[in-house]
């Protein structure tokens, strides 16, 4: 698996060499939303760090709260922006939910391009579990219609 730094921060909408070049790595944010999903569930952003590069886990985190919050409803992600408190998703009927705390589990000394990356990165995982299904596991349903 290439380093997630040799990636940079990837444009969007992906193209399809794009989605292949990150499939690893959306893989493993599949991975870690399945294991929020179990015994990790309960630990704290910082602890899974442990676990995943800071990446994964941010966007393992911010697809568990748009699952929550989108109950099928899509996400209008370019609409969504950075804020100095997290990221506002906004979805396609007009609502918006802020999703922060997110730094907590961000790289030590890093920059704002953290929170685009990731922000990326979550949208690529979606899009990568639509054109691979056998990467994803049991996903929210809302997740599935986003």
């Amino acid at each position: 698996m290439p380093p997630l730094a040799a990636l940079g921060i990837p444009r969007l909408p992906a193209t399809d060499d794009e989605l292949h070049t990150w499939q690893p790595w959306a893989a493993a944010v599949l991975g870690a939303l399945a294991a929020l999903d179990g015994p990790l569930g309960e630990a704290p952003p910082e602890e899974l760090r442990a676990y995943f590069h800071p990446l994964v886990a941010g966007a393992a985190a911010l697809l568990w709260v748009l699952g929550d919050e989108a109950r099928g409803q899509a996400v209008a992600w370019t609409a969504s922006t950075l804020t100095a408190n997290g990221v506002l998703m906004r979805f396609v009927d007009g609502r918006t939910v802020l999703v922060s705390g997110l730094q907590r589990v961000a790289a030590p000394l890093d920059d704002s391009s953290w929170l685009t990356a990731l922000l990326a990165l979550a949208q690529i995982t979606l899009q990568a579990a639509e054109r691979w299904p056998e990467l994803r596991p049991l996903l929210p349903a809302a997740l599935r219609y986003n």
